[in-house]
């Protein structure tokens, strides 16, 4: 069954059963009453004098294509590649920009388009002050600006050592202490002995070094002139000293390193 041109009668032609059919009842079936049948059906023509029936999708959101074969009417998604034109704005979910800056993080622009930073360099990164864009900062700006240090010598009230509470490194007016107990005091005063130091702040070449008490130690100077004299303890002293040796008749060697 197909479409036929109509039939040009002549005076006194007898109509046939053939005729009728080739010309009335077959053209008849391919008009749009007779091909569309279901609610929903679109008729197209699927070449010159056919028409066709293209039965209405039953998925959601699908719409009306080109991708048929022969590029006929089909039932299809848009394709986001080539189907659609325009810029997708942000109000409607997109960046409103047509092109981005290849490594530029996005910052947004209110319902305006993205705006894309420049590629960060080598050690910066991206600062923001809670009003303005956020900005790219590097060296001394961007550790003032996080809390860091200040200038090119960073400053920090503490430190925590391996993560630990308990051992916190602090400075206070040369002195360095960790959880209060000093360690190093630059120009000021002498570490304790408590603290592992001698709480002597200078040697001379020869000096002894002895205890003074349970937590104290003391320097005892080189002796001077005569020579020979030797390091003694009286049963009475306190502290060590340089005498001469008693005469008792015998020679008494020993070394005392003076370096």
């Amino acid at each position: 069954m197909a479409w036929t041109t109509p039939r040009t009668w002549t005076t006194g032609e007898v109509v046939t059963k053939a005729i009728m059919d080739t010309h009335v009842k077959d053209n008849f079936n391919m008009t749009a009453p007779a091909i569309l049948t279901t609610a929903g059906d679109i008729l197209y023509a699927s070449s010159a004098n056919t028409p066709a029936r293209l039965a209405k999708s039953t998925t959601s959101t699908h719409y009306l294509t080109n991708q048929g074969t022969s590029n006929v009417p089909a039932w299809g998604q848009v394709n986001m590649g080539n189907g659609v034109t325009g810029t997708l704005p942000v109000g409607n979910g997109g960046t409103g920009a047509t092109t981005l800056t290849d490594g530029g993080i996005l910052i947004g622009n209110g319902s305006g388009a993205f705006v894309a930073m420049a590629v960060l360099a080598d050690g910066e990164m991206v600062v923001g002050d809670g009003t303005t864009d956020p900005v790219a900062e590097s060296g001394a700006t961007l550790r003032t600006s996080i809390g860091v240090g200040t200038g090119d010598s960073p400053q920090f009230t503490g430190i925590e050592l391996s993560h630990a509470t308990a051992n916190t490194l602090t400075a206070s007016s040369g002195v360095l202490s960790i959880e209060g107990n000093a360690v190093y005091m630059a120009g000021g005063t002498d570490v304790a002995v408590a603290d592992g130091g001698t709480n002597l702040s200078s040697y001379s070449a020869g000096d002894v070094i002895y205890a003074s008490g349970t937590t104290t130690l003391a320097k005892l100077a080189k002796p001077g002139t005569p020579a020979g004299e030797v390091l003694t303890f009286a049963a009475s002293a306190s502290a060590p000293s340089w005498a001469a040796p008693a005469a008792s008749g015998k020679n008494i060697g020993f070394i005392l390193a003076m370096g």
